[in-house]
Parts: C-alpha cells; sequence; structure tokens
C-alpha cells in the first residue's frame, strides 16, 4: 500500500482472480482502477464461457491490467482425471501471476475447488491475504453429483472431502464476500464468525444495455420464426437442456424459435437431438463477444433461465441479472425460494415457474405471448430493477470498504 497510515485514502494493490471471465467481475476491476487504486484483474483463458471485455483500452483507468492465464490443453470440465490434473496446473499458474502482481490483497472467484484449495494454502505460505468471493457452495454441487453417481459409503467420504475443503478456504479467507443470504446457513455450520462474511449480491453491467435497438440480423442463415425464446449462458450439470428440447417441440410453440447461446456439453446433447425438431423451431448459437450481447438479447420476445432444483441452495443464475438489464421479460424455470427467482417476483420482472411441473411451462408461456401487456410490463419492469439495483458505484463502496480490511489488518501487524 501506498500510504498504511490512513486506510481510508491508501492506495491498494489488488488482484481480482475470477476464474470464469465473467463480465461484471471486471467491471469491478475497472471501477476500483478508476479510484486509483492499481489492479490486475486476472483470469483462465482456457475456459470456454461468456467472457467480459478483456482487453485494455486507452479510455480504461492507468492502473488496470488485465491477465488470461491458460492451461496447456482446454479445460476438461467433465474428465475427472484430467480436470484434477488441470486444476493443480492452474493452481500453480495463478500462484506465479499473483505473485508477479505483488498484490495487497487478492479477490478469489469462480475458482474450481482442487484449485482454488491448493491455491490458498500457496499464499498462505507467502503471507498474502485473500477476499473468498463465494459464488457457488462448490461442494454441495459435488455431493449431489457424487450421490448420483456413487455408492453410499465413497459418496460420502468424498462429499465430505469437498466440504472440508471448501469450509478451508472460508475459514482461511481474511473476508468471505456472499453473493446471497442463504449462504449464511452453510456459513453458520462452518462456524464461521458472523463478522468475517459480508453479503453483496450480484449484478450485471446495466450501462451496456443502454438504447439498444432490437435486431435479428445475427440470426440470419436459418428459418427463424416470427417469435424468439433465448437461452444465453452455460448449460452444465445444474442445468437441464432437456427443458429446452421440450420447449422447441411444444405444440402450443409451434410459431417459437428457441434459441440457445452456448457452448460445451448442454448445447452438444440439443445438437444431437436437433434433427429431431421441425425447422426453425430449435436454433444454436456460439458464445459471442460481450459487446455484441446486448443486442442480441435485446431481439428476444423472452428470455429464459433454468436451474435444477438441488442447486438453487448454492447457486444464484447470473444470466438473470444480464437479463434484467436488456429490458425483455424472463421465464426463470427454477425453485422459487432462489434469489434470482425472489427478485423476479417481488419487481413483477417476469413469471418463475417450478421445475417440478415442467409441462405446464410450455402453456405459462403461451399465456404470456398472447398478454402483450403483461410483457411491456415486465420488461419495463426489468430494466427499471436493473437501473436501481446495479449502481456501480455503490457497489465499488462496499468492496472497497472488504478490501481494506485485511490491508489494515496486514499494516497494523507488519
Amino acid at each position: 500500500m501506498a500510504d498504511t497510515g490512513d486506510n481510508r485514502a491508501a492506495t491498494l494493490r489488488v488482484v481480482v482472480h475470477d476464474y470464469s471471465g465473467h463480465p461484471f467481475q471486471v467491471q469491478l476491476s475497472r471501477a476500483l482502477a478508476g479510484r486509483g487504486h492499481v489492479v490486475c484483474h486476472q483470469y483462465c483463458s482456457s475456459y470456454v464461457s461468456g467472457h467480459g471485455d478483456m482487453d485494455v483500452r486507452a479510455s480504461d483507468p492507468p492502473g488496470l491490467s488485465i491477465t488470461g492465464i491458460g492451461l496447456r490443453r482446454p479445460f476438461a470440465r467433465y474428465r475427472t482425471g484430467m480436470r484434477v490434473l488441470q486444476e493443480l496446473e492452474y493452481a500453480v499458474k495463478a500462484f506465479r501471476a499473483i505473485r508477479r502482481a505483488r498484490p495487497d490483497v487478492v479477490v478469489l472467484c469462480n475458482i474450481p475447488l482442487i484449485a482454488n484449495y491448493v491455491l490458498v494454502v500457496l499464499l498462505a505460505v507467502r503471507g498474502v491475504p485473500y477476499v473468498f468471493w463465494h459464488q457457488d457452495v462448490y461442494s454441495a454441487a459435488i455431493q449431489e453429483t457424487l450421490r448420483s453417481r456413487l455408492p453410499a459409503l465413497p459418496a460420502a467420504l468424498g462429499g465430505r472431502l469437498a466440504e472440508g475443503m471448501e469450509r478451508s478456504i472460508a475459514r482461511r479467507a481474511h473476508r468471505v464476500v456472499a453473493i446471497t443470504e442463504a449462504f449464511s446457513e452453510k456459513y453458520r455450520q462452518w462456524r464461521l464468525p458472523e463478522q468475517s462474511f459480508v453479503v453483496i449480491p450480484n449484478w450485471a453491467e446495466v450501462e451496456k444495455f443502454t438504447d439498444v435497438a432490437p435486431d435479428r440480423h445475427w440470426l440470419t442463415g436459418e428459418p427463424v420464426l416470427p417469435t424468439v425464446l433465448l437461452y444465453s449462458g452455460t448449460l452444465g450439470l445444474k442445468h437441464d437442456p432437456g427443458l429446452l428440447l421440450d420447449l422447441a417441440r411444444a405444440p402450443e410453440l409451434a410459431d417459437c424459435s428457441v434459441v440457445v447461446l452456448s457452448e460445451g456439453r448442454g448445447r452438444e446433447w440439443l445438437a444431437e437431438r436437433q434433427a429431431t425438431v421441425e425447422p426453425g423451431r430449435l436454433l444454436l448459437r456460439d458464445y459471442v463477444a460481450f459487446s455484441e450481447l446486448p443486442g442480441i438479447l435485446a431481439s428476444a420476445d423472452v428470455l429464459i433461465s433454468i436451474l435444477e432444483p438441488a442447486a438453487s441452495r448454492f447457486s444464484v443464475p447470473s444470466k438473470v441479472l444480464t437479463y434484467l438489464c436488456a429490458g425483455r421479460p424472463v421465464l426463470a424455470v427454477m425453485d422459487p425460494a432462489n434469489a434470482a427467482a425472489s427478485m423476479l417476483a417481488e419487481h413483477g420482472a417476469g413469471l418463475v415457474a417450478d421445475p417440478g411441473k415442467r409441462s405446464d411451462v410450455p402453456r405459462l408461456l403461451r399465456d404470456l405471448l398472447d398478454d402483450p401487456d403483461a410483457r411491456a410490463a415486465m420488461a419495463s419492469s426489468a430494466r427499471q430493477t436493473a437501473e436501481r439495483l446495479f449502481d456501480i458505484g455503490r457497489i465499488t463502496d462496499r468492496f472497497e470498504a472488504v478490501l481494506r480490511v485485511p490491508c489494515g489488518e496486514v499494516a497494523r501487524s507488519a
């Protein structure tokens, strides 16, 4: 730090290490750098996802740098043995990148569990304080997966190991930033002191979606039906692509194109079955640059989010927050108790459908499509909610306060 005598005025050297490279994390890095801090934003360039704006531009604050950390091979998300080796490789590379940045504090976000655990052990050896920005309770997801694939005893042992690692990451952190109050129950089980964590909900870059006109030129090349139902984002283990296939086959939605903007296993599963769907009913597209996303989302009549019931306890789909910025009605097929679903219901920005009653989803969509006034009201509410809740200035205030705490502790102990 440039000044340890007055923590309110001190310039911080910060690494924001977001493995996934998502848009709002790099927005935070830009905002921190805009306040005079030296910020190195790091992400995994080998992870296939919808990345944010990772190019440093002349208009960016002078203290900002962005570093992509690549693996020797594409990340093997679904091959256990290869994935473990790649996570170890990534932990070492991430540690070296962090050391080169010489930070006062590190923010760790979205890093796979094994890589995260090894990384925090290495950081502890070097005495580098970190903030754990807790996006998903990975160990809960791992436990669900193990129970579905292994006999009871090895599943239980593997689940305990995963939870022990994640608990250790949280307990070693100088502070934990949770994205939802729902994580508090887990923290109490882990015996984290109340003062060691704070809840800062996720957000999206609402400014990027201002005055964007709908334009469907990006859908040229295939027949497109009059109504577009768009799903954008990851299709992983906590998302059921079968629901999207059902919508593309539903008789009630014969005038609709279900457009899926994604890559990976779920997208491949849909591609294998696309020929069983009438032409124009299911369209598949790869991820696009973030700069193109506002126009694409604006071209949809309804934006769709799905989340498996078990995942609602440990995950909040950030795609819903991006959808709000686009000012389009949202259909969320997820547990109504999920934080994103609650936001939609509270602000009248969309519909929430119970995943256990998926046969009702086509009719819900049909009723919504047949009610233009309801869709217009939801679209307006979605945009207003985003503008009200996603103020990057206030959000940066909260993160800046969190980051100064470990720096102050380090300064006092020096």
